[in-house]
Protein backbone atom coordinates (compact mmCIF):
# COMPACT_ATOMS: atom_id res chain seq x y z
CA UNK A 1 0.00 0.00 0.00
CA UNK A 2 0.72 3.78 -0.59
CA UNK A 3 0.53 6.78 0.42
CA UNK A 4 -3.09 8.19 -0.81
CA UNK A 5 -3.44 10.81 -4.13
CA UNK A 6 -3.38 13.90 -2.90
CA UNK A 7 -3.72 17.44 -3.75
CA UNK A 8 -1.34 19.73 -2.59
CA UNK A 9 -1.67 21.86 0.14
CA UNK A 10 -1.07 25.74 -0.05
CA UNK A 11 -1.32 26.37 3.99
CA UNK A 12 1.05 23.55 5.13
CA UNK A 13 4.33 24.62 6.88
CA UNK A 14 7.41 26.00 4.52
CA UNK A 15 9.61 23.77 3.07
CA UNK A 16 12.76 24.65 5.10
CA UNK A 17 10.99 24.07 8.55
CA UNK A 18 11.85 20.89 9.84
CA UNK A 19 10.01 18.66 11.03
CA UNK A 20 9.25 17.42 15.15
CA UNK A 21 10.63 13.98 16.99
CA UNK A 22 7.05 13.36 17.09
CA UNK A 23 6.21 13.97 13.78
CA UNK A 24 9.33 11.72 12.18
CA UNK A 25 8.05 8.98 14.24
CA UNK A 26 4.51 9.39 13.45
CA UNK A 27 5.78 9.27 9.34
CA UNK A 28 8.22 6.43 9.80
CA UNK A 29 4.80 4.60 11.55
CA UNK A 30 2.87 5.30 8.53
CA UNK A 31 5.68 3.91 6.22
CA UNK A 32 5.54 0.52 8.30
CA UNK A 33 1.81 0.15 7.85
CA UNK A 34 1.89 1.05 4.18
CA UNK A 35 4.91 -1.21 3.43
CA UNK A 36 3.14 -3.92 5.51
CA UNK A 37 0.06 -3.76 3.01
CA UNK A 38 1.35 -5.80 0.19
CA UNK A 39 1.48 -8.66 2.56
CA UNK A 40 -1.90 -8.29 3.83
CA UNK A 41 -3.45 -7.88 0.20
CA UNK A 42 -1.56 -11.88 -0.05
CA UNK A 43 -3.51 -12.72 3.04
CA UNK A 44 -7.00 -11.62 1.73
CA UNK A 45 -6.44 -12.56 -1.90
CA UNK A 46 -6.85 -16.35 -0.59
CA UNK A 47 -10.13 -16.02 1.02
CA UNK A 48 -11.70 -12.71 -1.23
CA UNK A 49 -10.56 -12.40 -4.63
CA UNK A 50 -8.79 -10.35 -5.98
CA UNK A 51 -11.05 -7.49 -7.65
CA UNK A 52 -13.70 -8.26 -5.20
CA UNK A 53 -11.47 -7.92 -2.09
CA UNK A 54 -10.47 -4.23 -4.11
CA UNK A 55 -13.38 -3.09 -4.56
CA UNK A 56 -15.04 -4.20 -1.21
CA UNK A 57 -12.21 -2.08 0.04
CA UNK A 58 -13.11 0.98 -1.89
CA UNK A 59 -16.54 0.96 -0.43
CA UNK A 60 -15.68 0.20 3.27
CA UNK A 61 -12.83 2.90 3.19
CA UNK A 62 -15.52 5.22 1.47
CA UNK A 63 -17.83 4.90 4.74
CA UNK A 64 -14.83 5.82 6.92
CA UNK A 65 -14.35 8.49 5.37
CA UNK A 66 -17.51 10.02 4.53
CA UNK A 67 -18.07 9.68 8.45
CA UNK A 68 -14.72 11.67 8.94
CA UNK A 69 -15.44 14.19 5.90
CA UNK A 70 -18.96 14.44 8.12
CA UNK A 71 -17.07 14.74 11.50
CA UNK A 72 -14.85 17.74 10.55
CA UNK A 73 -18.03 19.20 9.19
CA UNK A 74 -16.55 20.29 6.12
CA UNK A 75 -19.22 18.80 3.43
CA UNK A 76 -19.66 16.33 0.60
CA UNK A 77 -20.33 18.74 -1.86
CA UNK A 78 -18.38 18.89 -4.62
CA UNK A 79 -16.09 22.39 -4.76
CA UNK A 80 -13.85 22.66 -7.08
CA UNK A 81 -13.41 20.18 -9.57
CA UNK A 82 -16.05 19.04 -12.58
CA UNK A 83 -16.89 15.70 -13.31
CA UNK A 84 -14.41 15.09 -15.61
CA UNK A 85 -10.91 14.89 -13.35
CA UNK A 86 -13.44 13.00 -11.13
CA UNK A 87 -14.30 10.36 -13.15
CA UNK A 88 -10.58 10.21 -14.22
CA UNK A 89 -8.95 10.18 -11.05
CA UNK A 90 -11.72 7.34 -10.24
CA UNK A 91 -10.83 5.17 -13.46
CA UNK A 92 -6.78 5.25 -12.47
CA UNK A 93 -7.95 4.32 -8.80
CA UNK A 94 -9.81 1.27 -9.68
CA UNK A 95 -6.84 0.33 -12.38
CA UNK A 96 -4.30 0.59 -10.40
CA UNK A 97 -5.61 -1.60 -7.53
CA UNK A 98 -6.45 -3.70 -10.37
CA UNK A 99 -3.42 -3.91 -11.56
CA UNK A 100 -2.14 -4.72 -7.77
CA UNK A 101 -4.42 -6.79 -6.67
CA UNK A 102 -4.09 -9.28 -9.48
CA UNK A 103 -0.25 -8.75 -9.56
CA UNK A 104 0.44 -9.60 -5.72
CA UNK A 105 -1.09 -13.46 -6.80
CA UNK A 106 1.62 -13.70 -9.31
CA UNK A 107 4.52 -12.26 -7.83
CA UNK A 108 5.93 -11.95 -3.94
CA UNK A 109 5.21 -9.84 -1.69
CA UNK A 110 9.05 -7.94 -1.95
CA UNK A 111 9.00 -7.70 -5.12
CA UNK A 112 5.30 -5.75 -6.08
CA UNK A 113 6.61 -3.75 -3.01
CA UNK A 114 8.78 -1.92 -5.15
CA UNK A 115 7.77 -2.45 -8.56
CA UNK A 116 4.31 0.01 -6.84
CA UNK A 117 6.87 2.62 -6.13
CA UNK A 118 7.64 3.44 -9.00
CA UNK A 119 5.07 6.05 -8.96
CA UNK A 120 7.09 8.73 -7.53
CA UNK A 121 9.10 8.57 -10.43
CA UNK A 122 6.52 8.55 -12.70
CA UNK A 123 5.25 12.09 -10.45
CA UNK A 124 8.84 13.39 -11.28
CA UNK A 125 8.86 12.40 -14.47
CA UNK A 126 5.28 13.76 -15.59
CA UNK A 127 6.14 16.55 -13.76
CA UNK A 128 8.93 17.68 -15.93
CA UNK A 129 7.43 17.03 -18.94
CA UNK A 130 3.81 18.20 -18.09
CA UNK A 131 3.59 20.74 -15.65
CA UNK A 132 6.59 22.25 -16.09
CA UNK A 133 8.14 21.04 -12.29
CA UNK A 134 12.06 21.26 -13.59
CA UNK A 135 14.16 18.51 -12.28
CA UNK A 136 17.48 19.21 -11.20
CA UNK A 137 20.61 17.14 -11.49
CA UNK A 138 20.23 15.36 -8.34
CA UNK A 139 16.63 14.39 -9.34
CA UNK A 140 17.71 13.24 -12.74
CA UNK A 141 20.26 11.02 -11.30
CA UNK A 142 17.73 9.94 -9.11
CA UNK A 143 15.33 8.88 -11.77
CA UNK A 144 18.28 6.90 -13.50
CA UNK A 145 19.00 4.99 -10.44
CA UNK A 146 15.34 4.13 -10.26
CA UNK A 147 15.11 2.90 -13.61
CA UNK A 148 18.35 0.45 -12.76
CA UNK A 149 16.82 -0.55 -9.88
CA UNK A 150 13.80 -1.55 -11.89
CA UNK A 151 15.54 -3.32 -14.99
CA UNK A 152 17.39 -5.20 -12.14
CA UNK A 153 14.07 -6.20 -10.74
CA UNK A 154 12.36 -7.43 -13.70
CA UNK A 155 15.77 -9.44 -15.21
CA UNK A 156 16.51 -11.63 -12.10
CA UNK A 157 14.16 -13.65 -9.88
CA UNK A 158 14.96 -16.26 -6.90
CA UNK A 159 15.45 -19.93 -7.15
CA UNK A 160 13.08 -21.09 -4.68
CA UNK A 161 10.78 -19.34 -2.32
CA UNK A 162 10.37 -20.76 1.20
CA UNK A 163 7.76 -21.12 4.10
CA UNK A 164 7.29 -17.93 6.57
CA UNK A 165 5.53 -17.22 9.80
CA UNK A 166 2.39 -17.48 7.81
CA UNK A 167 1.87 -20.11 5.62
CA UNK A 168 0.58 -18.96 1.93
CA UNK A 169 0.09 -21.37 -1.18
CA UNK A 170 3.87 -19.55 -2.77
CA UNK A 171 4.95 -20.03 -6.43
CA UNK A 172 7.91 -18.42 -8.07
CA UNK A 173 6.92 -14.60 -9.14
CA UNK A 174 6.21 -14.07 -12.95
CA UNK A 175 6.41 -12.18 -15.18
CA UNK A 176 2.71 -11.07 -15.37
CA UNK A 177 2.70 -10.31 -11.61
CA UNK A 178 5.88 -7.66 -11.76
CA UNK A 179 4.48 -6.18 -14.81
CA UNK A 180 0.67 -5.45 -13.22
CA UNK A 181 2.68 -4.49 -9.78
CA UNK A 182 4.47 -1.78 -11.89
CA UNK A 183 1.38 -1.00 -14.11
CA UNK A 184 -0.28 -0.26 -10.44
CA UNK A 185 2.57 2.37 -10.10
CA UNK A 186 2.21 4.00 -12.95
CA UNK A 187 -1.29 4.38 -12.76
CA UNK A 188 -0.66 5.52 -8.73
CA UNK A 189 1.29 8.49 -10.68
CA UNK A 190 -0.88 9.55 -13.35
CA UNK A 191 -3.54 9.51 -10.37
CA UNK A 192 -1.11 12.40 -8.85
CA UNK A 193 -0.65 14.13 -12.07
CA UNK A 194 -4.13 14.53 -13.20
CA UNK A 195 -5.29 15.54 -9.84
CA UNK A 196 -2.14 18.27 -10.03
CA UNK A 197 -3.02 19.69 -13.02
CA UNK A 198 -6.75 19.88 -12.42
CA UNK A 199 -9.37 21.83 -10.32
CA UNK A 200 -8.73 18.69 -7.74
CA UNK A 201 -5.42 20.04 -6.79
CA UNK A 202 -8.11 22.94 -4.68
CA UNK A 203 -10.30 19.98 -3.22
CA UNK A 204 -9.48 19.07 0.22
CA UNK A 205 -7.44 16.32 1.12
CA UNK A 206 -10.15 14.13 2.46
CA UNK A 207 -12.73 14.68 -0.25
CA UNK A 208 -10.30 14.26 -3.04
CA UNK A 209 -9.54 10.48 -1.90
CA UNK A 210 -13.49 9.85 -1.40
CA UNK A 211 -14.15 10.59 -4.99
CA UNK A 212 -11.46 7.99 -5.99
CA UNK A 213 -13.38 5.41 -3.65
CA UNK A 214 -16.82 6.25 -4.76
CA UNK A 215 -15.41 5.77 -8.75
CA UNK A 216 -13.65 2.80 -8.22
CA UNK A 217 -16.16 0.74 -6.06
CA UNK A 218 -18.48 0.16 -8.36
CA UNK A 219 -15.70 -0.84 -11.13
CA UNK A 220 -13.98 -3.21 -9.16
CA UNK A 221 -17.04 -5.18 -7.52
CA UNK A 222 -18.88 -4.92 -11.21
CA UNK A 223 -15.99 -5.96 -13.11
CA UNK A 224 -15.28 -9.07 -10.26
CA UNK A 225 -18.87 -10.18 -10.94
CA UNK A 226 -18.56 -9.63 -14.47
CA UNK A 227 -15.60 -11.93 -15.08
CA UNK A 228 -16.29 -14.58 -12.51
CA UNK A 229 -15.25 -17.58 -10.92
CA UNK A 230 -13.78 -19.27 -14.55
CA UNK A 231 -11.12 -16.13 -14.51
CA UNK A 232 -10.15 -16.54 -11.39
CA UNK A 233 -13.08 -13.99 -9.68
CA UNK A 234 -14.40 -15.97 -7.05
CA UNK A 235 -15.88 -13.39 -5.08
CA UNK A 236 -15.98 -14.06 -1.54
CA UNK A 237 -14.69 -17.36 -0.40
CA UNK A 238 -13.67 -19.12 2.57
CA UNK A 239 -13.37 -16.19 5.39
CA UNK A 240 -10.85 -17.26 7.81
CA UNK A 241 -9.98 -15.32 10.84
CA UNK A 242 -6.66 -14.58 9.02
CA UNK A 243 -8.12 -13.31 5.74
CA UNK A 244 -11.02 -11.20 8.32
CA UNK A 245 -7.87 -9.84 9.45
CA UNK A 246 -6.01 -8.74 6.61
CA UNK A 247 -8.86 -7.19 5.12
CA UNK A 248 -9.95 -5.32 8.26
CA UNK A 249 -6.25 -4.38 8.34
CA UNK A 250 -6.93 -2.64 4.85
CA UNK A 251 -10.25 -1.20 5.40
CA UNK A 252 -9.42 0.39 9.18
CA UNK A 253 -5.81 0.60 9.77
CA UNK A 254 -4.71 1.50 6.03
CA UNK A 255 -7.69 3.74 4.35
CA UNK A 256 -8.99 4.52 7.51
CA UNK A 257 -6.62 5.48 10.53
CA UNK A 258 -3.07 6.02 8.24
CA UNK A 259 -5.07 8.13 5.36
CA UNK A 260 -6.74 10.38 7.72
CA UNK A 261 -3.28 10.39 9.93
CA UNK A 262 -1.72 11.63 6.49
CA UNK A 263 -4.09 14.23 6.23
CA UNK A 264 -3.52 15.55 9.37
CA UNK A 265 -0.14 15.82 8.94
CA UNK A 266 -0.12 17.03 5.57
CA UNK A 267 -1.99 20.28 6.81
CA UNK A 268 0.19 21.13 9.20
CA UNK A 269 3.68 20.11 8.17
CA UNK A 270 5.48 20.63 4.64
CA UNK A 271 4.30 17.74 1.75
CA UNK A 272 7.14 17.91 0.35
CA UNK A 273 9.15 17.02 3.34
CA UNK A 274 6.53 14.22 4.35
CA UNK A 275 7.01 13.20 1.18
CA UNK A 276 10.48 12.47 1.38
CA UNK A 277 10.29 9.92 3.73
CA UNK A 278 8.17 7.57 1.14
CA UNK A 279 11.63 5.59 0.55
CA UNK A 280 10.92 4.06 3.75
CA UNK A 281 7.88 2.26 2.42
CA UNK A 282 9.37 -0.07 0.09
CA UNK A 283 12.30 -0.85 2.84
CA UNK A 284 9.73 -2.04 5.18
CA UNK A 285 7.82 -4.05 2.36
CA UNK A 286 10.97 -5.93 1.46
CA UNK A 287 12.19 -6.98 5.13
CA UNK A 288 8.55 -7.85 6.38
CA UNK A 289 7.62 -10.35 4.00
CA UNK A 290 10.86 -12.04 4.31
CA UNK A 291 10.39 -13.56 7.68
CA UNK A 292 6.55 -13.14 7.71
CA UNK A 293 6.12 -14.85 3.86
CA UNK A 294 9.28 -16.87 3.71
CA UNK A 295 10.48 -14.75 0.52
CA UNK A 296 14.34 -14.64 -0.17
CA UNK A 297 16.39 -11.77 0.51
CA UNK A 298 18.76 -12.77 -3.32
CA UNK A 299 21.45 -10.44 -4.51
CA UNK A 300 19.14 -8.61 -7.22
CA UNK A 301 16.41 -7.80 -4.90
CA UNK A 302 18.82 -6.15 -2.38
CA UNK A 303 20.27 -4.44 -5.32
CA UNK A 304 17.22 -3.06 -6.64
CA UNK A 305 16.19 -2.10 -3.31
CA UNK A 306 19.28 -0.46 -2.78
CA UNK A 307 19.04 1.85 -6.35
CA UNK A 308 14.93 2.64 -5.78
CA UNK A 309 15.79 3.73 -2.03
CA UNK A 310 18.51 6.45 -3.39
CA UNK A 311 16.51 7.37 -6.12
CA UNK A 312 13.27 7.83 -4.02
CA UNK A 313 15.37 9.86 -1.58
CA UNK A 314 16.96 11.98 -4.01
CA UNK A 315 13.31 12.89 -6.47
CA UNK A 316 11.42 13.61 -3.02
CA UNK A 317 14.36 15.66 -0.98
CA UNK A 318 12.92 18.85 -0.39
CA UNK A 319 14.36 21.63 -2.73
CA UNK A 320 15.47 24.98 -1.01
CA UNK A 321 13.52 28.10 -2.93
Amino acid sequence: MSAPSLPSRRGAASVNASLPPSVLIAVVGLCAIWGFGQITIKIGNVGISPLMQAGLRSVFASILVTAWIGWKRSGLKMVHAGAAPVLAVGLLFALEFLCLFQGMNLTSASRGSLLLYTAPFVVALGGHLILDDRLDRLQWLGLVLAFGGLALMLLTRPDTMATGAIALPQAAPTLTGDLLCLAAGIFWGATTLVIRATALRRESPERCLLYQLLVSAPILVGLSLLLGPARGEFGIGTLTPLVLAAFAYQVVVIAGFSYLAWFVLILKYSPGRLSAFTFLTPMFGVFMAVPLLGEPLYPGLLAALALTVVGLGLVNRPRAR
